[in-house]
């Protein structure tokens, strides 16, 4: 079962190369999904340039998308965006990761061993 990497990003430009970085450095395999609610900065460039320095050899999916829905001016924004986001994926699992954060390379790791372990529908 591989987990998707969810990396949303809106006018984060000086953060989003990090975070995007992070998700493509995991240690297992992951879909890693990158969307952008049409920013308006340098952020899908910033997007780009970290998709062209990924690693070599992970065995990743990696889609990097711009989405329909415009902006997070509000939480029914980010929720038509985060909506239109999770039917980009099939993957039962997501790990979300906004544009300024980032991820250990093991979080993926970690949190799948948890769910492979224990009953549940959410790990945090």
């Amino acid at each position: 079962m591989m987990p998707c990497m969810y990396v949303n990003n809106l006018n984060k430009g000086p953060f989003v190369y990090r975070a995007v970085a992070s998700a493509l450095a995991q240690t297992i395999p992951c879909e890693v999904l990158i969307t952008d609610a049409q920013s308006t900065d340098n952020s899908w460039e910033e997007i780009q340039r970290a998709l062209s320095n990924a690693p070599l050899g992970a065995d990743h999916v990696i889609r990097a998308i711009r989405s329909p829905v415009a902006g997070f001016n509000n939480f029914r924004s980010f929720s038509d965006h985060w909506m239109w986001a999770m039917d980009q994926t099939k993957a039962e699992w997501v790990l979300q990761c906004s544009s300024d954060d980032y991820s250990l390379p093991d979080r993926a790791k970690v949190c799948m061993e948890a769910v492979a372990s224990n009953s549940c529908s959410a790990v945090a």
